[in-house]
């Protein structure tokens, strides 16, 4: 009888030995995925979706029509060491008081992705915007901004 009361009270003593000893390891196993889940952008690339070049641009109101028939700008990036998976790539304009306001933005899903930003040519009450604007494109990771100068014109 005496040797079960002794198992029965040292029971509890080696689970609690048994967990001191377990949980470095776990917690190690649980941040391990965790950075493996959430890469980051190495690099990337931005093209037109219509194939033009250059960072300048002039999108008149006669030609395009519409926001929707303008080109966008195609954003493919590689993750490895920049973003997270969840951040976002921007598409930002330069308001008159010089703060950057975003246009458009996409969130970062998955690794070599490929992201279309738009361009939203209307003011505030509507009418196609008229004059040359300055955009950034953020890729978080990316190593800085790129920079855009955008004109819309009536004709």
């Amino acid at each position: 009888m005496k040797s079960m009361y002794l198992k029965a009270a040292a029971a509890p003593a080696v689970v609690a030995i048994a967990l001191a000893l377990l949980a470095p390891a776990q917690a190690a196993q649980a941040t391990t995925p965790r950075q493996e889940i959430q890469p980051r952008v190495s690099s990337y690339s931005w093209s037109w979706s219509d194939d033009a070049g250059g960072t300048r641009r002039t999108f008149s109101q006669s030609q395009y029509g519409t926001a929707s028939r303008l080109p966008k700008l195609v954003v493919e990036a590689d993750c490895a060491a920049g973003a997270r998976v969840g951040d976002r790539v921007k598409l930002q304009w330069r308001d008159p008081a010089g703060r950057y306001r975003t246009e458009d933005s996409a969130y970062v899903s998955n690794c070599y992705g490929r992201y279309k930003l738009a361009f939203y040519p209307y003011t505030s009450t509507g009418a196609w915007a008229r004059g040359t604007y300055k955009y950034r494109l953020i890729v978080p990771g990316g190593g800085g901004y790129k920079y855009f100068e955008i004109t819309y014109t009536k004709r």
